[in-house]
């Protein structure tokens, strides 16, 4: 991940995925479900030769487990 917004988990959250070992994805409970807060920003250009984490092959897949949990 090249760029990030700094999450806090609240009590009951889940903390689903880390970058750098901080908050990427978190999921809490709201009501009859639940939100998921994602950290990573679109900000920013795309060095040479990387990934950005939205066009990484395993992201649809990530976010699929991420929701069905």
């Amino acid at each position: 991940v090249l760029w990030m917004h700094r999450l806090m988990s609240k009590p009951g959250a889940s903390v689903l995925v880390t970058a750098g070992g901080t908050p990427f994805l978190i999921s809490a409970p709201y009501g009859k479900g639940k939100v998921i807060a994602c950290a990573g920003t679109v900000h920013g250009t795309v060095p040479a030769g990387t990934t950005a984490f939205w066009n990484w092959s395993g992201w649809p897949q990530l976010l699929a487990r991420c929701i069905s949990q």
